[in-house]
């Protein structure tokens, strides 16, 4: 069974079946769920000796307003997703792609920043944060033409090389960081 929290017809059924002797298996049955969700339910928002469908109900709602004041997502959040989703027409999954692309290709060249004059890319919406990490690595970033790899030519180039050793299908995971070193 998935989980799904309780309605509150069902913390009425709860207490009428506690009332009549049921188990908690059969409380469990009887509603459709694991007999862990009734097991919390009376931890959570029962009482000492007994259980109140109305006071589980209050307790309930006071939990779930309680959670949202610890929510991540502000007004400043909001209007970041809603700038990639609407203004740059970016999905969630490519939101997220385009964050971690970013602090990838940040945290690998930066310890070589003075070296790094230019970066160019492709033209793919996972560069959309292309300022931001011109910016933080002090360096010019231009932007292939489409359907123009020479124009990236030394990335091509390093593909090449690199693909000897590693293979399309090599999982990643599986390689050290000693062996990358010697590769590169």
């Amino acid at each position: 069974m998935n989980y799904t929290q309780l309605i509150n017809s069902q913390r009425y059924q709860i207490e009428s079946y506690l009332k009549a002797n049921y188990s908690l298996t059969k409380i469990a049955n009887e509603l459709g769920v694991h007999k862990s969700t009734i097991s919390r339910e009376l931890k959570r928002n029962g009482k000492k000796r007994s259980y109140n469908a109305h006071y589980a109900e209050y307790i309930g709602r006071e939990c779930r307003k309680e959670a949202y004041k610890h929510s991540v997502f502000d007004y400043t959040m909001k209007c970041y997703i809603d700038d990639r989703l609407i203004n740059h027409q970016l999905s969630p999954e490519q939101m997220e792609q385009d964050e971690s692309i970013k602090k990838q290709m940040v945290n690998l060249l930066a310890p070589f920043k003075e070296l790094v004059i230019t970066i160019t890319s492709d033209n793919g919406k996972e560069f959309t944060e292309h300022q931001d990490i011109a910016k933080k690595l002090k360096a010019d970033l231009f932007f292939a033409n489409p359907y123009s790899p020479w124009q990236r030519g030394l990335n091509e180039y390093n593909n090449k090389l690199i693909r000897q050793y590693l293979p399309k299908k090599k999982d990643f995971n599986l390689i050290t960081h000693q062996t990358i070193n010697m590769i590169i």
